[in-house]
């Protein structure tokens, strides 16, 4: 029999497979193949093996996000098409069937509870996303993160929020507490002469009452007193900033351990009246110290007393190098996005500046290549859409969270491409 005569019939599957179409059409074979050479043959072979690694792939009709941060999923294949989620880094998706003229350079995908295109640019599907789980060392069992739709990243905000005010709150709560212990016997005491006074009140009223003298017992509460200063105190933890002197009071902005910042009153409820963002605001005093801290101007975060904010800045970000990436975080130490980790390095030294990278890098002032330094923040897009934030560290590099497989890190600075663009906070 003719081993060869099936060879295009197989081609013919092979190519139905690798295209990954519904259908298979198989053609007859030709009534002659005697000008099928050796090497044809040996091609064709090749395809077949090919397209045989691709179907035993983990990953075939599925994929994996190469994004640096995260690429934006669309409803329609193209970069004006409106945003329906975020496909982050690592992240996993299956593959869909897609007949579109743009399936060359849009994918179109379903990961999550999120469907949509994907630039090709920014994911690998098959054997070249086995390859890329393998070098990233991305565990093949299929539990994989997934993406994010809209909704679902700003309930995740919302959560994250949240918890950030709850343990503010009871970080306030335990701080009172220390505060009520103190005044317990004083209250006591007051208590005992209060009730000793009591009866001296009732005979005076008596004998007021007998002389028709009686006056009404006037009750009002007394509104809280603030002591006008004008000092410089610093943060001896992170700490929530509110419109008021109560943890009832709406949070305004939060500042870092060690931040700098004027204090303009003294409630006599236990809260600092403080100047911040150019408007009044208010910081429970026990999170206050008048004792500039020794990392604020020492050689201890790597700068000396001549090195410029931006210097600072930078050298104080370095010491949380190689801590972990987290979605939505703020946290130095536990974890942080791109924008939080640039957020806590400015709150740090006193500058509240907005959460998100797109919002940060139009904060500030746009600058040019030529005038950049250190401190200053180095933006980057996909798409035309800008995904990450980075702060520039000189010498060509930038600090920043980078992902979740890599955590915080120093790179060149183009490292994922030419900058978006640059901006200029602290002048």
């Amino acid at each position: 029999m003719n081993r060869w005569k099936y060879v295009p019939w197989a081609l013919g599957l092979a190519l139905s497979v690798s295209l990954g179409c519904g259908k298979m059409e198989i053609q007859a074979a030709p009534a002659s193949y005697a000008d099928v050479s050796i090497e044809d043959l040996n091609i064709q072979d090749m395809i077949i093996s090919s397209v045989e690694k691709e179907v035993a792939s983990p990953f075939y009709k599925k994929g994996l996000s190469t994004a640096e941060d995260c690429v934006y999923i669309r409803k329609e294949p193209s970069a004006d098409s409106e945003i329906v989620g975020k496909l982050y880094a690592n992240a996993g998706f299956e593959l869909l069937e897609d007949n579109t003229p743009a399936s060359t350079d849009w994918k179109h995908i379903r990961s999550g509870n999120c469907e949509g295109y994907v630039s090709a640019d920014y994911v690998v599907i098959g054997t070249a996303a086995e390859d890329y789980a393998k070098t990233e060392d991305i565990a093949m069992d299929g539990n994989y993160s997934t993406a994010l739709t809209l909704e679902e990243e700003q309930a995740l905000i919302e959560e994250q929020e949240a918890a950030e005010t709850e343990a503010e709150s009871t970080e306030n709560e335990s701080a009172s507490e220390v505060t009520e212990t103190e005044t317990e016997t004083e209250t006591e005491s007051a208590a005992e002469t209060e009730t000793e006074t009591e009866t001296q009140t009732e005979g005076a009223e008596a004998e007021a009452a007998e002389n028709g003298n009686i006056s009404e017992t006037e009750t009002e509460t007394d509104a809280v007193s603030i002591s006008e200063t004008n000092e410089s105190v610093w943060t001896t933890d992170g700490v929530n900033v509110r419109s008021s002197y109560s943890t009832d009071a709406s949070i305004v902005g939060s500042l870092s351990t060690g931040a700098k910042v004027t204090r303009t009153g003294v409630c006599d409820n236990g809260w600092s009246q403080i100047s911040y963002n150019g408007s009044t605001a208010y910081i429970y005093s026990d999170y206050l110290t008048t004792e500039e801290p020794e990392q604020a101007s020492s050689s201890e975060n790597g700068t000396s007393d001549g090195a410029s904010i931006g210097e600072q800045m930078v050298a104080y970000g370095r010491q949380f190098l190689g801590n972990p990436y987290v979605y939505g975080g703020t946290s130095l130490t536990n974890g942080a996005d791109c924008s939080g980790y640039v957020q806590s390095i400015y709150a740090h030294f006193g500058y509240s500046i907005p959460r998100t990278a797109t919002a940060q890098l139009y904060y500030g002032r746009q600058i040019s290549m030529d005038e950049l330094r250190p401190g200053d923040l180095v933006g980057y897009a996909y798409g035309g859409e800008i995904q990450h934030v980075a702060m520039y560290a000189g010498n060509g590099k930038v600090i920043h969270a980078s992902t979740e497989s890599t955590g915080i890190i120093e790179s060149d600075i183009d490292y994922c491409g030419t900058p978006y663009i640059l901006t200029r906070i602290i002048e």
